[in-house]
């Protein structure tokens, strides 16, 4: 483990702002994922994003999703809400009021999942939704107002939620050859109007719908893991050094920025380009670098050899103790990579354990071929690692040695 740290920029405490303490791990889960997307959003609006981060390909497009989780819920464990089966109603995907429908149609199974008390209530609805509608175009919206202004209070939050989605969809445009709902990041007028729907809790999209970041309006150029992961990680950070402090009066500018492990899942590339894009993005943000500190954890040698080791504190594990070690490493500052994978990070062999273990039991029996004279053979798998050694110095070895073992052997 390496702790590394320096006065180097300045940030960071996050504030996890659920919107009640009495909630369920889903609901938690649903305002985490909305916050998120309310903070890489925020940061996607910066116009200082682009400079800072310009080795990275920035999505382009803000698509829309039907989010049926709660479909699949109530069709995995029905037995939950005493319902023997779920409608299946067909949505027209070629049109933008058939997308609308579905998102209708899956919130109010979310609330059968999340409402036990009325869960009886919306199912006949669902099924009545079923039989009775056939044209799926304006009626939809129409069909579904019908339904929320027929009930008494209970229909509030159903009221709520209709307004929310409706709200937020009309933003997005329909593109009739995907099949989707998008909305371009260049249009700031409707994402600076999305993202000021996202501050009201009645828009925790994470419930709602689903929303994906993309380079086309295709969706195959969404964002991966890593991608997703990455733009997260700097969103937060933008979020506690910007957001946080010019919207609440008792959270001061930070000073510290703490990041565990913050490159796992990240490309090596990335990993290599990581600390770079760090400064430049904290000195983007015009950060006070006299005053700010960056403390990092890490396993990665590749963001070590961009450290110098008066900013670095080595611990080894030992006995179950963490043990500063960092007198016995020389400089790290510009250090070759695969010299510290070996030498900082405690590794007892060059290679894999699997492939360790298998080359030394091949040399054990050459030992005791050409040495001790034994008569025991050597298998197929064994002739053919002999041949597939990865290390040059190792497969030189083997090179020199197999044909003396094929004439003791004979």
């Amino acid at each position: 483990m390496l702790l590394i740290h320096g006065a180097l920029f300045r940030i960071c405490r996050i504030n996890i702002d659920t919107y009640h303490l009495n909630a369920s791990f889903r609901d938690y889960k649903q305002a985490f994922t909305a916050q998120d997307n309310y903070r890489v959003i925020s940061l996607l609006l910066d116009d200082r994003l682009s400079a800072c981060m310009k080795d990275y390909v920035m999505p382009e497009w803000i698509l829309l999703g039907v989010n049926n989780s709660s479909e699949l819920f109530l069709r995995y464990r029905p037995d939950l809400f005493d319902i023997k089966d779920i409608p299946t109603i067909s949505f027209n995907p070629f049109a933008k009021q058939g997308i609308v429908g579905a998102i209708l149609y899956q919130n109010l199974l979310n609330f059968i999942v999340s409402d036990y008390a009325d869960a009886e209530d919306v199912f006949r609805f669902v099924e009545d939704w079923n039989v009775n509608l056939q044209n799926m175009g304006d009626a939809v919206q129409a069909y579904y107002k019908t339904f929320t202004e027929n009930r008494y209070d209970a229909a509030l939050n159903y009221r709520k939620l209709y307004d929310a989605i409706i709200n937020v969809v009309d933003l997005f445009a329909f593109d009739a050859d995907m099949m989707r709902l998008c909305m371009s990041i260049k249009e700031r007028d409707k994402v600076k109007r999305l993202l000021s729907l996202f501050q009201d809790r009645d828009y925790f999209v994470a419930r709602h719908f689903d929303l994906y970041y993309s380079r086309s309006k295709s969706g195959f150029g969404r964002l991966s893991s890593g991608e997703w992961d990455m733009l997260k990680l700097f969103s937060r950070i933008y979020d506690a050094i910007v957001l946080k402090p010019n919207r609440f009066s008792n959270i001061k500018h930070s000073s510290v920025l703490l990041l565990d492990e913050a490159e796992n899942c990240f490309h090596p590339e990335w990993q290599r380009c990581f600390v770079a894009t760090l400064t430049e993005f904290l000195n983007a943000m015009d950060v006070n670098k006299d005053s700010f500190q960056v403390v990092l954890t890490s396993h990665s040698p590749v963001m070590l050899s961009d450290i110098p080791k008066c900013c670095v504190t080595f611990l080894q594990k030992e006995e179950g103790v963490a043990r500063n070690v960092s007198a016995e490493h020389g400089e790290t500052f510009g250090a070759n990579v695969f010299d510290m994978y070996y030498h900082l990070f405690f590794l007892s062999e060059n290679g894999g354990t699997l492939s360790t273990e298998k080359l030394k039991n091949i040399v054990d029996k050459i030992h005791r071929i050409l040495i001790d004279k034994e008569s025991s053979a050597l298998s197929k798998e064994d002739w053919w690692l002999l041949d597939h050694a990865g290390d040059p110095q190792v497969q030189k070895y083997f090179d020199s040695v197999k044909p003396l073992v094929r004439k003791a052997l004979k």
